[in-house]
Formats: C-alpha cells, structure tokens, sequence
C-alpha cells in the first residue's frame, strides 16, 4: 500500500503523531486541498499537479529530512486567497468611496481617474465587478493606467511641440486633470513600497499641475494590504490629504521573521501567530527552514541579485524586504511571502549549481530584466521645467473661445 504524506514523515521518525495533531496539520492540509479543487491556483502551469498534497510532496523532495516535518507545517499554513473574495473587495472598496463622499455615485464616477500601481487589468476588472458604464469613454475616462504613463504623458506634451498637436493626447491629459477623485488602485500591498513611490510621484504631480486650492483628493484603494504597510504609508503621508481604505488587513500574525527583523521594526518581543501557537519551538525550526532555503537557493540565485540589493538585510530569506508573509493570494504568489511557498531556481542557477526546486505556488515574476522605465528622469524634467508645464495645460484646459 502506498504510503501518504504523513505517514512518510512519521516513518521518518523526525516527527510523531502528537506533533501531527498539535499543529492540526491534517485538518489544515484537507481546508486547503478542498479550497484549491475550486479555486486552482492560477499560475501553475502543464507540469504540475493540480492538487495541493501532489504539489507539496514533490517540494519536499528538495528539502532535507530534518527539515521537512517544518516545511510540512509552513505548507499547512498557507493562508490562501480566493478571486471570489479579491473580485468581492473591489465592490467593497468603491462602496467606501462613495461613502467618502456622501454616496453620490453620479459625482464620484465623474470626478474619478484610477491609476493602477502594477497595470494588470485590475482597473477593468473595478469597473465590470461596479457596474460602471464608459471605461472606454476617452474623453471621460483617461487611458492613463499608472502614474508611470501620466508622467511620460506630461513629459510628451511639455518637451515635444508636435506631440501638443496630437488629439490623442491632449484628450488623455484633458480628461486626466478634470478628475477632483485619484485613486490608487492596487490589489496586494505587503511592504508598502510601491504605493509610497506612487503616492510620492502623484502628490508632486499634484502640486504641479492644479492651483492650491483646487488639487484632488487621493485616495488609495487596496484588495490586501498588511499593517506593517498601512504604518509606513501614514507615517510618510500624514496630513497631505491621502485617504486609504482596504478591503483586508492582515497583521504580524501571518508573518515569520526572525527576532532581529521584529527589533528593527520597534517590537521588543516576538509578536503572537497564528500559525504555531501551541508549540513556539516549531517557529524557531522555520527560522531555521528559511535560512537554509536562503543559503541553498534564492540567494544565490543571480536572477534575485536585483531585488535581493534592493531588502534592507541583503536576503531574500523572508521574502522582498523581509516581510515574511504565509499569505497566498490564488491569482499570484507575492514576493514578499516566504520564498519557499513560491521560489522556482533561473537556468543560469540550476546551470551552475546543477541543483532545482519545485515549489507549491511559483510565482510568475513581472520584471524578467531590471531596466528602467525612464519615469524618473521624465519627473525630474517636469519639475525643473513646471513652468512652462503649468502655462501649457493652462491653455489646453481653458482654450480661448472663437468667435462666432
């Protein structure tokens, strides 16, 4: 008889039956083998298995015996995320919005522009789960996606005399800067980095392109977003008119981060969990799990080299920034969750150290290559020449009015 998963650890006698039933691994592995049959995770690919135990027992493969009764619990614990309830956050989110202001839908969806901190169809998908009319309404609704494409936008129009001719273009501006409503629009925010770069960049533009007394309001609206990334974000933008709502917040207990990380972050003592309450020594052995994964793989994986510089401790051993989040959402794993839910080795790693891992939910990385986008040179080119800026879309948003 062929043996199951459990039962091959047990045989191992690295971990017994109390140790099973203490971290409630099969009832935890059952909820999320049941929650995957209907909402397969969306980035596995022809080679893997579609259910959860065949996925995790392949991974295990690459992890040492003494580490696997750990790995196994990490697995169980994964706290998955449905489309269902991320597509029920979005009419969530609008409700809020149009709370802010006093549920006048007509005046909202007029006023609005929505930005999108990563494009990825997420502002579609806002619009069709809102039953909002006119996405496609150029004169209504900017194309602008992201604070990226506003800015080179901007640029275009400021340093290229044909480009003010474009009808295209001036629609796009026109229809921008008629909005008194931003919202940032994004689905996972666990460090809070790429909405404070988008915040940063809309509050100069801002201050730019309107009169004092006639900015818009922003408004950040995130399907997930962590506390550790709520703080950050209202410390930086206390009292510059942004607003923030969230559909979930997830805190410290769906993290595992070793005690110098919590100490860096102000906690002087580890923060209860969820995952281990019973047995605090099974949080250490992660600990252990982590770093390991980290010096055998994602740190020495040169296709990491680039966002690994970018983490404060120079690891990727938690994830980006070392967030160390269990936290899978079934459209793409986060890299600021644990890498060893969702790490798959480059070819040039497995090339040079002839070793691989297949992991429960890789994750489809955005940026292949690490070249720049130019926004930051475009910013920087508007704001040293923001008066020439500032007359131009004067003129375009009040053109002089012919004769008749």
């Amino acid at each position: 008889m062929q043996q199951t998963l459990i039962q091959k650890i047990l045989a191992k006698g690295i971990a017994n039956s109390s140790f099973i039933d203490n971290q409630n691994l099969i009832a935890k592995l059952s909820l999320l083998e049941l929650l995957q049959k209907y909402e397969k995770y969306l980035c596995l690919d022809s080679t893997y298995s579609t259910t959860y135990y065949k996925r995790i027992e392949t991974s295990l493969q690459f992890i040492p015996d003494k580490y696997q009764h750990v790995a196994l619990t990490l697995f169980a614990n994964v706290f998955y995320v449905g489309e269902g309830l991320l597509s029920d956050a979005l009419v969530y989110l609008f409700k809020e919005v149009l709370a802010k202001h006093e549920n006048d839908y007509d005046k909202v969806v007029k006023s609005m522009h929505i930005f999108e901190t990563d494009p990825s169809g997420l502002i579609e998908a806002f619009f069709r789960v809102n039953h909002i009319e006119g996405r496609l309404d150029a004169a209504t609704f900017s194309r602008c996606k992201s604070v990226g494409e506003f800015i080179t936008s901007l640029n275009n129009y400021n340093t290229c005399e044909s480009l003010r001719q474009n009808t295209a273009l001036q629609t796009s501006i026109k229809a921008l800067l008629d909005k008194k409503i931003w919202i940032l629009l994004t689905d996972f925010s666990f460090s809070g980095t790429s909405i404070k770069s988008d915040i940063e960049r809309m509050i100069k533009l801002r201050d730019i392109c309107y009169d004092p007394d006639d900015k818009p309001q922003i408004i950040v609206c995130a399907q997930i977003i962590s506390s550790k990334a709520l703080s950050a974000i209202e410390a930086k933008f206390s009292g510059q008119s942004v607003s923030v709502f969230y559909a979930q917040l997830y805190n410290d207990q769906l993290r595992i981060v070793p005690e110098e990380v919590w100490k860096l972050e102000g906690e002087s003592e580890l923060p209860s969990t969820l995952l281990f309450e019973k047995d605090q020594e099974v949080y250490k052995q992660v600990l252990e799990l982590c770093n390991w994964f980290a010096g055998e793989y994602i740190d020495k994986d040169p296709a990491h080299d680039h966002t690994r510089d970018k983490c404060d401790r120079k690891t990727m051993a938690y994830g980006f920034q070392d967030c160390g989040y269990t936290v899978i959402p079934q459209r793409n794993a986060p890299s600021n969750s644990l890498p060893i839910y969702w790490y798959k080795p480059s070819k040039e790693f497995i090339a040079k150290y002839g070793i691989n891992y297949i992991p429960p939910f890789p994750r489809t990385i955005s940026r292949v290559t690490q070249s720049k986008s130019g926004d930051g040179d475009h910013l920087k080119s508007i704001e040293d020449n923001k008066e020439q800026l500032q007359t131009l879309l004067k003129a375009l948003m009040n053109p002089p009015k012919v004769p008749v």
